[in-house]
């Protein structure tokens, strides 16, 4: 293993941390402590950190995947070969998921986040928390899919 080898699968490794652990911060402390609050102040807070979260995550979740599909492409992962055994069919799959996380949380959960700030208080800003909270729970869910499969490629399924 090279020095660069090292280095991108640390890059690779933390990015990944840093991304499934600030989904999990969100999930299990940021939404319940911002529920917690008046909604003025949900509004006001929650779409500050989101628009931050969107601004930080974005390029490490992409970087996190370049650097998965390169330390595939460079190590055990053949193309020629993705459905003959598990850790090829386990790596692409994670690399689809992977994109669909990305995909999910761009177009789908980022948005709504966005509309945080533009919503009037009462019962149309508790349905929209609600919101971001069901699809802040979905994301998490991926993450965990995703995670699973990690370690199995890890012990070479």
């Amino acid at each position: 293993m090279t020095a660069l080898t090292i280095l991108l699968q640390w890059l690779h490794v933390g990015g990944a941390i840093f991304w499934f652990g600030s989904v999990l911060y969100a999930d299990f402390v940021l939404i319940p402590v911002l529920q917690g609050m008046p909604l003025d102040l949900q509004r006001t807070v929650g779409s500050a950190i989101g628009a931050r979260t969107s601004m930080i995550l974005t390029p490490a979740s992409g970087i996190v995947v370049l650097l998965g599909v390169f330390r595939g492409l460079t190590g055990n992962v053949r193309l020629n070969h993705l459905f003959d055994n598990s850790y090829n069919f386990t790596w692409l799959v994670s690399l689809v998921l992977a994109i669909i996380l990305i995909f999910y949380s761009q177009r789908i959960l980022n948005p709504v986040l966005g509309r945080l700030a533009s919503t009037d208080p009462g019962p149309p800003l508790e349905a929209l928390v609600s919101r971001i909270k069901t699809l802040a729970t979905g994301e998490l869910v991926f993450f965990f899919v995703l995670f699973t499969l990690m370690i199995a490629m890890r012990f070479g399924y």
